[in-house]
């Protein structure tokens, strides 16, 4: 996975990384995209992608354990589905926590036409069982996420993760298998550029190797050595 067009600079961060968003008042929009890629020497099919959206108490696609998220995002629109497969593909979208693939328990509150996009906390993309990917191809869905920037969520992470159920073509039949991706961070961040030299008195000569600390009115902390 990867998110991007979050700052003026065309950034990209791939997972297992953390993307620094730089605060600003309001919020603050990005693309996130995941693969599917087909790495393998034979053709897979049945397959299903899902994923959690950043909010506090998420936990890893395919474990129990938490992913750490510190602030809720909220995902903003439909997830886009590639030309090629658009007729083969299903998304459906969840309020629930930890919903299951189960499209007919009612429990998991699976929705192809969400009301609220931004009460979404996971997504589950259904290929057609009879489309198959080949060796080396790959697929790329993308969503636009919406991220509070606010001074509250300073220096806080938001975490999203998937996983991908398949099944390996093989010459025996078909071998069910799953794969997960690492999780992929957003921290709301804030830049700051400071010149300062470090000299000794009645010398212009500045010193190599100093350090310093720098603090905000809002209690920000800022750190870093003279070069």
């Amino acid at each position: 996975a990867q998110i991007k067009n979050y700052d003026s600079k065309d950034s990209v961060t791939i997972s297992p990384l953390i993307a620094d968003v730089e605060i600003m008042d309001g919020k603050q929009e990005a693309d996130m995209e995941i693969f599917m890629i087909n790495n393998s020497t034979n053709a897979v099919d049945g397959i299903v992608t899902m994923g959690r959206i950043g909010y506090v108490g998420n936990t890893y696609q395919m474990s129990s354990g938490e992913l750490g998220t510190e602030y809720n995002t909220n995902i903003k629109s439909a997830i886009q589905v590639p030309d090629e497969i658009k007729d083969k593909t299903k998304v459906y979208y969840s309020d629930k926590e930890n919903p299951t693939k189960d499209l007919e328990d009612t429990e998991n509150n699976w929705v192809e036409n969400p009301n609220d996009f931004s009460t979404i906390k996971n997504y589950m993309i259904v290929v057609d069982p009879d489309y198959s990917l080949e060796s080396g191809k790959e697929l790329a869905f993308t969503y636009k996420i919406s991220i509070p920037n606010k001074r509250a969520n300073l220096m806080k992470v938001s975490y999203f993760n998937h996983g991908v159920y398949f099944n390996y073509l093989t010459d025996n039949g078909r071998y069910a298998t799953s794969a997960s991706s690492g999780k992929l961070g957003v921290r709301i961040s804030r830049k700051v550029n400071l010149n300062i030299t470090n000299t000794k008195i009645f010398s212009t000569n500045p010193i190599k190797g100093s350090t310093y600390k720098v603090e905000s009115e809002t209690g920000e902390v800022f750190t870093g050595t003279t070069d």
